[in-house]
C-alpha cells in the first residue's frame, strides 16, 4: 500500500463495525478510484462502532451445537483472518441469518488492497448488472471465507469484507471445493468483498456435481412420488433470460402448457431434470446455468450460455403425470396407469402376496378389438379372486396387480406373446402370439398380508409353513421362480422375529433351513449356481456345518462351477455326518472325477498346440 492514509489496522478488532453512509462524501456503489478507495477504508477505522459479535456460543461440544452456533464457532475461529466493516443495516434486524442448502442472491465487488477491481456483479464496477448467486453448504462452490462472512450477514445488509489469504484461496475447505483464482490473481493475495445481501432462500440442488441446476419451490405439491422414466408430464412451463448489462429478465417462453414423456429428450436437459424433483401440483422456480441453458422442441427459442450470464430461470406448474413402468426392465412390457387408485403407493399396494380381487379386458391393436373381458357380455360377472404368487395368472398380470392401488385403472401393453409368456393356455383363440396387445387392468381390492411387526408367534408359524407349502407345490410344477420367491420371502420374515424362547427359535429356525435350501435348490435348477453357493454358505452350512442337504447341494453347485477340490470336501464330509447319503456322496464325487477328467482332456486339447512347435 503506497497510500499514506490507509492504515492497515483498520481492522486488526474481529467485531462487527457499523459505519454511517453520511461520513463519505462519495458513493461506495460507484467506480471508486484506488486512492479514494483507500481513503474510504481509514475513515471506516476512525468513525466506526466496535460491538460486540451477534451470536453468542456456548462452550459445548461440537456434536451439541445447532447449525447457527456451528457456524458462530467458526466465524469466531476466523479471527485475525476474516474483518467485517458494515455499510448498511438490514432491513430488518431480527430477520433469520442464511443457512445450509440455502441460496444467497447478492451484489459483490471484489477488490484488491490497492482498489483493483477484480471482478464484480455491479454493471457499475464492470459488472453484467444481474445479482451472483451460490447454494451454501456441500454445493458451496466460493472461497471459505466468502460463505462464512456472507453467513452472518442479514437481508439488505451491506458490508466489506476482508479475507486473509488463510480463509481465501489457501483455506483447506476452499481447496477441497477446487475453487481457483481468477486469471493474475495471486492465491496468497487478501481479498475485499463489498458485498450486499438481497436475498436467502431454500432450495434444492438437482446437478449435484457443479450447482447448476437449483429448484426453489414456491406452492408445496401433493404426495411423494415425482416423475420418472418413461412416465408422462403435463406442466405449465414459463421461461426467462437473465441477461444482465442492464436488460434483466428477458422472456422467451411465454406460460406454455406442456405435454412430454420423461427421457424423450422433448425438454432442456436442466429443465426436465428439475421437473423430475417435483411433485403433483407443486410449483416452483428452476434455475438452469451454464451447460444447462438448452433449446429444445418444446422450448426452441431458449438463448445459449453466452447470451444470458444469468441463465435460464423457469416458472413451472407440474399439473399431473401419468405412472409408465417397465414390468421387467425388457423394454417389451409396459404398464400405463390411467386412473389413480385410493392410497400411496407402495403402502397401498399388493406388494405381498394376497388374495385379489379385479377385472381384466384385452383388446388387440390398433383395432382394439375385444378378445377378452373378464365381466362377461353384460358386464355384470362377479370379480376375478386368486392369491397372487402361486402363478395362476400370467406374470405380467401379477406384476401389474402388485403395483397398483384399489380402484386404479392401467392400461398394460406389448405383444400377446410377451403378454401370456407363463401360460399360453390363456392366450385368446385366432390371436396371433407377434399381435400387438393391450389388457385393461381394474384392482378393486385386496386381503392385507399379515403384519409381522405384530404377529403373534402362532399366527407366524401358521404364515411361515403356509408360505413354505406353497413354494414346494409351485417348485413340482417346475415353476421355479415363484418358487424361490416364496421361499425367499419366508426366509426373510422369518429374520425379522424377535423376542423368541429357546423351543420357539428351534421350531421357526427349522422352518428358515428348510426355505434356504429349497431357495438354493431353485437356483441350481435354474442354473445360478453361484446364488445356490452363496446362499448355502451364508444361510445354512455357516450355523450348521454338518447339514447334510446344504454340504450335497452345494457339492453339485461347485461341480457345475468347476470347483472340483470344494466339491470333493464337502462331499468327504456328508459321508462323515450321514452316512446314509454316503451311497449318494459317492456317486456324485464319481461324477466330480469325470467332469474333473473332462475339463483336464478339454485345455490338454485347447493349450497342447502351443507347447509343442
Amino acid at each position: 500500500c503506497t497510500s499514506p492514509t490507509y492504515r492497515p489496522s483498520c481492522f486488526v478488532i474481529f467485531h462487527e463495525v457499523r459505519v454511517s453512509p453520511q461520513l463519505f462524501p462519495f458513493s461506495v456503489s460507484t467506480h471508486v478510484m484506488p486512492v479514494e478507495f483507500l481513503n474510504y477504508l481509514a475513515q471506516v477505522r476512525a468513525h466506526s462502532e466496535l460491538r460486540e459479535p451477534r451470536l453468542e456460543v456456548e462452550q459445548l461440544g461440537q456434536d451439541k451445537l445447532n447449525e447457527e452456533q456451528r457456524w458462530a464457532r467458526e466465524y469466531l475461529k476466523a479471527q485475525g483472518s476474516l474483518f467485517k466493516a458494515v455499510l448498511s443495516l438490514p432491513i430488518d434486524k431480527s430477520s433469520a441469518l442464511p443457512k445450509d442448502q440455502e441460496e444467497v442472491l447478492l451484489h459483490y465487488t471484489l477488490r484488491l488492497e490497492g482498489g483493483q477491481v477484480i471482478s464484480s456483479s455491479r454493471s457499475e464496477d464492470g459488472g453484467t448488472g444481474v445479482p451472483y448467486h451460490f447454494v451454501l453448504g456441500k454445493q458451496c462452490s466460493e472461497v471459505f471465507g466468502l460463505e462464512l462472512g456472507v453467513r452472518q450477514l442479514q437481508k439488505g445488509e451491506r458490508c466489506i469484507l476482508k479475507i486473509l489469504p488463510d480463509y481465501a484461496f489457501e483455506h483447506p475447505k476452499t481447496k477441497e471445493r477446487q475453487v481457483s483464482p481468477p486469471a493474475g490473481l495471486d492465491t496468497e493475495a487478501t481479498l475485499l468483498y463489498d458485498v450486499e445481501l438481497l436475498d436467502h432462500y431454500r432450495v434444492k440442488v438437482v446437478d449435484f456435481e457443479e450447482a447448476l441446476v437449483v429448484k426453489r419451490e414456491l406452492v408445496a405439491g401433493e404426495g411423494w412420488e415425482t416423475p420418472r422414466e418413461p412416465f408422462e408430464v403435463e406442466a405449465t412451463v414459463q421461461g426467462c433470460a437473465l441477461r444482465g448489462d442492464g436488460d434483466g429478465e428477458e422472456a422467451f417462453l411465454e406460460a406454455t402448457r406442456v405435454k412430454y414423456a420423461v427421457g424423450d429428450g422433448q425438454l432442456p436437459k436442466g429443465l426436465q431434470m428439475g421437473i423430475d424433483q417435483m411433485c403433483r401440483n407443486e410449483q416452483a422456480w428452476i434455475r438452469c446455468m451454464g451447460k444447462f441453458c438448452t433449446s429444445s422442441s418444446l422450448v426452441p427459442g431458449a438463448p445459449d450460455a453466452q447470451s444470458c450470464p444469468g441463465g435460464h430461470l423457469y416458472r413451472v406448474h407440474l399439473h399431473s403425470f401419468t405412472q409408465v413402468r417397465d414390468l421387467f426392465g425388457t423394454g417389451r412390457v409396459f404398464k400405463r396407469r390411467v386412473r389413480d387408485g385410493e392410497g400411496e403407493f407402495p403402502s397401498a399396494a399388493p406388494m405381498h402376496d394376497c388374495t385379489v380381487r379385479f377385472h381384466y379386458k384385452a383388446r388387440t391393436l390398433p383395432d382394439r378389438v375385444v378378445v377378452h373381458d373378464s365381466r362377461g357380455d353384460g358386464n355384470d360377472a362377479p370379480l376375478l379372486e386368486f392369491p397372487i404368487g402361486q402363478g395362476v395368472y400370467p406374470a405380467a398380470l401379477e406384476t401389474s396387480l402388485r403395483l397398483m392401488c384399489p380402484k386404479e385403472i392401467s392400461i398394460v401393453t406389448s405383444t400377446a406373446g410377451e403378454l401370456y409368456d407363463t401360460h399360453k393356455e390363456l392366450l385368446p383363440d385366432g390371436v396371433d402370439p407377434d399381435k400387438k396387445m393391450e389388457w385393461e387392468v381394474y384392482l378393486d381390492s385386496f386381503d392385507k398380508a399379515a403384519n409381522w411387526y405384530s404377529i403373534t408367534f402362532e399366527d407366524a408359524l401358521k404364515d411361515s409353513h403356509t408360505s413354505k407349502e406353497q413354494g414346494n407345490l409351485l417348485f413340482k410344477k417346475g415353476d421355479y421362480r415363484l418358487a424361490r420367491a416364496k421361499y425367499h420371502r419366508c426366509a426373510v420374515q422369518i429374520d425379522g422375529l424377535r423376542g423368541l424362547s429357546q423351543e420357539q427359535y428351534q421350531q421357526i429356525s427349522e422352518i428358515q433351513t428348510s426355505c434356504h435350501l429349497n431357495y438354493a435348490q431353485c437356483c441350481i435348477k435354474q442354473g445360478e449356481y453361484h446364488e445356490a453357493i452363496q446362499r448355502l454358505s451364508e444361510k445354512v452350512l455357516k450355523h450348521v456345518q454338518e447339514n447334510s442337504k446344504g454340504l450335497y447341494r452345494r457339492a453339485l453347485a461347485y461341480i457345475e462351477t468347476g470347483f472340483f477340490e470344494e466339491a470333493r470336501a464337502d462331499l468327504e464330509q456328508l459321508k462323515k455326518v450321514d452316512v446314509e447319503s454316503a451311497k449318494d456322496a459317492d456317486i456324485l464325487l464319481a461324477r466330480c472325477r469325470r467332469e474333473e477328467q473332462k475339463m483336464k482332456d478339454e485345455e490338454k486339447r485347447s493349450y497342447g498346440g502351443m507347447l509343442v512347435k
